[in-house]
């Protein structure tokens, strides 16, 4: 399966990431991604296909305020960053962030800065 993401800052910039091999595991709702297979306006750092890094998302449970799986053992990413997501140590992206608020962002478009609007699309892939 494909997953491509769009997003948007509030002074009309646009991107997206694509990426193949999407899947989410049935038991802990962990994302997996293979590899990003296209892209515009986006950075090659912070991509979700990374592993191993302490913020990377791939292969991270989905945690929720209450079920917290994420790797922040004093605390829980998804209350402290307005949403649930795929965190692993919180993350470097969060299209579940609470609007209007720094924890909405993606930092492969642009680091720090909050987005306007972001959407989550899959394709079968053939």
């Amino acid at each position: 399966m494909t997953l491509r993401m769009n997003m948007s800052y509030p002074d009309g910039t646009t991107g997206f990431d694509e990426y193949s091999g999407f899947l989410i595991s049935p038991d802990q709702y962990n994302i997996s991604v293979e590899r990003r297979i296209d892209s515009a306006g986006m950075s090659g750092s912070y991509i979700l296909s990374n592993s191993g890094d302490f913020w990377a998302i791939n292969h991270q449970p989905f945690s929720t305020y209450d079920r917290d799986v994420d790797q922040w053992l004093s605390g829980n990413c998804a209350r402290n960053n307005g949403g649930g997501w795929w965190y692993n140590f919180c993350a470097h992206s969060n299209l579940n962030g609470q609007y209007n608020s720094s924890w909405f962002h993606y930092f492969s478009f642009q680091r720090y800065t909050t987005l306007k609007t972001s959407t989550m699309m899959l394709r079968l892939s053939n």
